[in-house]
């Protein structure tokens, strides 16, 4: 599969995967919600996403995999190619942003791998915007295979100054053919890529912190604790309990609708999932 995946990287270009018309610089907030679906349409958890962040002030854009949407709450619909995944969105939106007059902008680029609780997406750009401000930020870290950020969403407030860094931050990212090569190529290497580019990254719930927050969960419940000596944990999956008490009250769709990590008894649907959140 490595093997693969290399291949993958060398054949693949960087090119812009999306057609992108040039972003008014009269936008000072910019939410970027990539959206996959294989039903074809946006769900009331995507809806709402949108629908959050743009009463929130942002602009948003839709990046979608859909033939026809009819969606009221992006400013924006773009369809996405075959090929690229998420990370070519990010990587193609960034090279189009503009400063506008008041020479800074907010951009928060979001994918629909989450499932929010309602006002989650409004408190959470609540949230990163009380945050050191000329960082990017991430939702959390994991160890296991090595460090690396989860990427599922990325939060920066650019002033002027940064706006060249940014826009250059992403062009390592290529329009790979295969899932597996964006994990390895992609979200594996970001914060490397990053830090290369003399970024400040932090993520909102460090893995630690979130492991400890978990082992307190599972006190008052009466439950095992979990041994980071014996086991790495993945802070989405295992621990997707406890990452509502850092703020993001939100649920991965892969750990209900596949559980791919095996987590002990995962929720059974989405609305009891949200519900038992810490």
């Amino acid at each position: 599969m490595r093997l693969l995946s290399t291949v993958d990287w060398l054949i693949s270009s960087n090119k812009n995967s999306l057609e992108l018309p040039e972003l008014d610089s009269s936008h000072s907030r910019i939410f970027v919600f990539v959206h996959h679906s294989k039903s074809g349409f946006l769900d009331s958890y995507d809806q709402n996403a949108l629908l959050e962040a743009r009463k929130s002030g942002f602009t948003t854009i839709l990046v979608t995999n859909c033939e026809t949407l009819d969606n009221s709450n992006a400013d924006l619909t773009i369809k996405k190619g075959r090929y690229g995944r998420d990370f070519a969105a990010l990587r193609d939106l960034a090279r189009s942003v503009k400063f506008n007059k008041s020479k800074s902008v907010e951009f928060l680029y979001l994918n629909n791998s989450m499932v929010w609780q309602e006002n989650a997406v409004f408190s959470l750009i609540e949230l990163l915007r009380s945050l050191e401000r000329e960082s990017i930020w991430f939702p959390t870290d994991s160890n296991n295979p090595s460090y690396h950020v989860q990427p599922y969403f990325l939060y920066v407030n650019l002033v002027e100054s940064d706006y060249q860094k940014f826009a250059s931050s992403f062009e390592w990212i290529k329009n790979y053919h295969m899932k597996r090569s964006l994990i390895f190529f992609g979200e594996y290497q970001i914060f490397r890529k990053l830090k290369e580019k003399s970024w400040n990254v932090r993520v909102v719930a460090p893995y630690s912190e979130v492991l400890l927050a978990e082992n307190r969960f599972r006190i008052l419940k009466g439950e095992a604790l979990l041994n980071p000596r014996v086991d790495l944990y993945n802070s989405t999956q295992h621990l997707w309990r406890s990452l509502s008490t850092f703020g993001l009250r939100g649920v991965k769709r892969s750990l209900v609708l596949q559980n791919p990590v095996g987590v002990e008894n995962p929720p059974i649907n989405f609305e009891s999932a949200l519900t038992q959140l810490s």
